[in-house]
């Protein structure tokens, strides 16, 4: 079973479980509300596809996932609506859509695109790391990861 056809398969408000991984997929739609990605035991699952691979339109939760695509130009991770939770993951790249309040919570971002206002996104101990701050060394542990 692929991490999209849980998807399809689940209710509102259940929790997928993912275990570690290479999960390479379509476009996960995340657009029922209270839905759960959760890593489960050791290692980050590795998400992938060849365009955004994850697109969030409701408020759900992103727990301890490696979120990547195959596209360089193109976001990973696309928030177009709703307040969700990201925490403890690693994102190639998000963009965030003027209708989303996300909270990330200790993330690390290779890059993030914003259509709305700065203060829409609450960061708590995220690390944002772009191109400028590769050269620093303090945050080149979170710009080498394997994305």
């Amino acid at each position: 079973m692929t991490v999209g056809d849980a998807l399809r398969e689940a209710l509102p408000n259940s929790m997928i479980l993912i275990a570690s991984g290479r999960y390479v997929e379509s476009t996960l739609m995340l657009d029922k509300p209270g839905i759960v990605l959760q890593a489960s035991g050791d290692g980050l699952p590795v998400i992938t596809s060849y365009g955004t691979t994850v697109c969030i339109s409701a408020t759900v939760q992103l727990h301890g996932l490696h979120i990547t695509t195959e596209a360089p130009s193109t976001a990973a991770l696309v928030v177009a609506q709703g307040q969700p939770l990201i925490s403890k993951c690693h994102l190639r790249s998000l963009h965030v859509d003027m209708a989303s309040t996300p909270v990330v919570d200790s993330a690390i971002a290779s890059s993030v695109r914003t259509s709305s206002m700065p203060e829409a996104i609450r960061v708590d101990a995220a690390r944002i790391c772009s191109a400028a701050s590769r050269r620093v060394a303090s945050s080149s542990r979170c710009c080498s990861s394997s994305a």
